[in-house]
This record gives C-alpha cells, structure tokens and sequence, in this order.
C-alpha cells in the first residue's frame, strides 16, 4: 500500500511541547469493502505512529533497569493528545488479490514520524535528529541554538561568520536577533553544508 500524512503542528517555545493541530492520512486502500473499517485502520496507524514520534520510549537507570515499565510512565498518546484524523481512502485496485484489496493498517505506522518531525521543523526552526520528539529534546535542541547566538554576542553576522557558505540578507538593516525561526533554519543548514543559502533575517 501507499500512503501520504500531513501534520500542522505547533511548539510551545516556552517548555518544548509539540501540540498536533491537524493530521491527515491519504492511503490507497486498493478497494475499500468497508470504508468505515478502513477508516479506523488509517486512524489508529496514524495514532501509534504519531506516539513513536511524540511520546513513546524506553528510559533506563544507572544500573540498566528500564524506568518506565508500566503504562503510568510509558506515554502513549490518548484521545485528549490528539485531534480528529481525517483520512482520504484511494481506491486502485490491487491486480494481485482477487477482491482488489491491500494491506491497511501498517503502511500509517512510518510516515507519522517523518511528518511530524518535519512540521515541528517549519515550527522551531531546528533539524531534530532522534526520536521522539519529546519537550526536553525539543527544548534542548532550541537551547542549544540560542546558546550558539550568546556566544556569538546575540549578533546573527557574528554567528553566520563561522559558516563561510553561508550569505545572509539583512532586512531592515538589522544585526541583531530579527528572527529566531531564520536563525535556526539558516543554522541548520550550515551544519548540513548542503551549499550557499539566503536567509531573510
């Protein structure tokens, strides 16, 4: 099967929680018998997945035991943490199965994490790099960004001198801390050395 998700997410910059505005899983279903089922198999993929990205994992002590066995500190995502998932069903017939159907309920396992981390991307500013996406990675990551701005004296061209492929253009005329989003994209795309950017600061 194939499928598509679109996330709208917001990040509270304060404590570096992601809050899901909207989610929509597209998914070609081959031939929907029963959209309703269907329905609910592209909703609860989503919803497993969406906790992989945001919530779920296991953390261990000091002596190797893992700290949060139970469901009281294992976070899965509840009804409250989510809105409704809207879904779109395509239907293209499967050739290889006589009923033309496909296989439903795992293809919206994998994409949540990958759209999740992106929307949270566009929000912060800031390229996450492991899952989940937790608030105190979240925060850590935007710290540490802002901590790279303090060093440099708050002065984005004093930043930006260490990445030399990098050609930023001041609107306003402003050296200072215009646009923590600009910053944080223009950061992260040092770091990846993809080649010259222009950033609207």
């Amino acid at each position: 099967s194939f499928g598509v998700h679109l996330c709208d997410l917001e990040v509270d910059p304060e404590t570096g929680k992601a809050t899901i505005l909207r989610y929509t899983v597209i998914q070609d279903a081959g031939r929907a018998i029963h959209p309703a089922y269907v329905e609910g198999q592209f909703q609860g993929g989503a919803v497993q997945g969406i906790g992989w990205a945001l919530n779920e994992e296991y953390i261990y002590g000091a002596d190797g035991k893992m700290q949060n066995a139970g469901f009281l500190d294992y976070r899965i995502p509840v009804a409250s943490d989510l809105p409704m998932i809207d879904t779109v069903i395509v239907e293209v017939a499967n050739p290889r199965h006589p009923y033309g159907v496909r296989g439903i309920g795992e293809t919206p396992l994998c994409p949540p994490m990958a759209a999740i981390n992106n929307a949270a991307t566009h929000a912060t500013g800031v390229r996450m790099f492991e899952l989940p996406l937790s608030p105190p990675k979240v925060l850590k990551a935007m710290k540490a960004v802002l901590d790279e701005v303090n060093a440099a004296g708050g002065s984005i061209s004093k930043l930006l001198a260490g990445f030399p492929d990098l050609y930023i253009q001041e609107v306003y005329g402003c050296d200072t801390l215009a646009s923590y989003d600009a910053l944080t994209r223009a950061v992260d795309y040092c770091r990846q050395r993809k080649g010259p950017a222009l950033v609207h600061a």
